[in-house]
């Protein structure tokens, strides 16, 4: 009698591209015969995918490692991940771990997995490989990720990225159009488009082909499926003029945008070696509002980065008091061995930095509330994202980020639906569904 097939369990830790890469591995697996479980208690292999963006990821990552081999000491434990590609040692070093995988030799994972006993070498795997495989489960997901770009050839003093991720690569627009179709097949409402460094999809093309992510935004437009589209963070240069031309003309895109900032004052900038002014970041964004003034725009702020002073803050913190955005995502500077930063004078004091965040927190949820009283009174579309039989509650949330509760109903999770809102509660909305939108609106 042959012996049952291998069973898995797959984590997920970081951000949305790493969260898709935890899927296609999954899906790798799956189609050679393992079986994915979604609870640890019986799998045999468990395997944590690991994000190192910050020294919390890391810390984090570790935790979690020393939890599951702790609680289920008899399964397989395999690491991967961003973690993994910069600090294999440490990861090796932790009990209990049997087999750590770095990019490259990803591709080999199932295989290895699987019965063979080496991996090949590293120089022999591809990321673009990952790209190549259509997702349609997403485990307990309402809204599937589509990484259509990974890696980053930018050279910002804090960030790791680039060393672990690779150089810039694109997803063909046919392979996006082919999966898109098949995700709407599924019956998925919306789907969000997710890269590293989004806005230079197209670039890496051989022979000139000058595709960029605006011509590929344009193409799916002329898809025309019964999809609502979402882009994942922006570099704030790269949403240019033709982005927004676009966009404006593209109905089925989410007018959610999120614009990294880091810091509002240019001295900082410059020492973090971003691309960009202040004030250009202010034209940025004036910009996308000019064109849609209901659209949702967050930023990311790293506050404490090495050299900032006091006079530092209060120029991120004018500027985005004023600049008109939704939403802040707040960072501590977290230096990462390896990066420019990690070795720079003058880091503030920690109390001071958690100050600093406090009160841009403090602003961020101010933010929120506001933008989201805007909306009491009108239609929005939303992707069901839970329904609750007991309460007949359903979740949803709107093109321009805002959760909504209303009446279940009928409606089924992944949906589109239409819903008046009428009330708002602190950052979330409250409304009843008005129909289900006709597709092709």
């Amino acid at each position: 009698m042959p012996a049952p097939p291998l069973s898995f369990t797959v984590t997920g830790l970081g951000c949305k591209v790493a969260q898709y890469d935890a899927e296609a591995i999954s899906a790798e697996l799956e189609e050679r015969g393992l079986v994915r479980l979604d609870q640890p208690g019986s799998a045999d292999i468990l395997l944590v995918n690991t994000c190192t963006v910050t020294t919390h990821a890391g810390y984090q990552a570790r935790q979690l490692i020393r939890k599951l081999v702790r609680e289920y000491p008899r399964a397989r434990l395999v690491v991967t991940g961003c973690y993994a590609e910069r600090d294999q040692a440490v990861l090796k070093g932790i009990a209990g771990v049997d087999l750590v995988v770095t990019r490259n030799q990803r591709e080999r994972l199932g295989a290895l997995l699987a019965g063979e006993t080496t991996v090949s070498d590293p120089a022999a795997g591809d990321v673009r490989s990952t790209f190549n495989r259509v997702l349609t489960r997403f485990g307990n997901r309402s809204r599937p990720l589509l990484k259509i770009q990974d890696g980053c050839d930018e050279n910002c003093s804090y960030c790791i990225v680039p060393t672990v991720r690779g150089p810039s690569l694109s997803q063909s627009g046919q392979d996006v159009e082919e999966q898109l179709r098949q995700l709407s097949g599924e019956g998925f409402g919306e789907v969000v488009l997710s890269g590293v460094h989004l806005g230079r999809w197209g670039e890496d093309f051989p022979d000139g082909q000058g595709q960029t992510l605006a011509s590929l935004l344009a193409r799916l437009a002329e898809l025309a499926l019964p999809l609502r589209y979402r882009l994942s963070s922006i570099e704030p240069l790269e949403f240019t003029d033709r982005l927004i031309e676009t966009i404006s003309g593209f109905s089925d895109l989410a007018r959610h945008f999120h614009l990294p900032l880091q810091s509002g004052s240019d001295a900082i900038l410059r020492a973090m070696n971003r691309p960009y002014t202040a004030e250009q970041y202010r034209a940025r964004v004036a910009a996308i509002l000019s064109a849609l003034p209901d659209a949702c725009i967050g930023a990311d702020v790293i506050v404490g980065f090495p050299g900032e002073s006091e006079g530092d803050f209060e120029e991120t913190l004018r500027l985005v008091s004023g600049l008109g955005l939704a939403y802040l995502h707040v960072f501590p500077f977290s230096p990462r061995p390896g990066t420019a930063a990690a070795g720079m004078a003058g880091r503030p004091h920690g109390d001071v930095v958690k100050e600093r965040s406090r009160c841009l927190r403090g602003l961020s949820a101010g933010l929120r509330r506001e933008f989201a009283a805007r909306f009491v009174g009108t239609a929005q579309q939303v992707v069901v994202l839970s329904v609750d039989s007991g309460s007949d509650e359903a979740l949803g949330l709107s093109g321009n980020y805002l959760q909504v509760a209303f009446p279940a109903g009928d409606v089924r999770r992944r949906q589109l639906v239409l819903v008046r809102i009428l009330s708002a509660d602190d950052e979330r909305l409250t409304g009843r569904m008005v129909s289900l939108p006709d597709p092709g609106e």
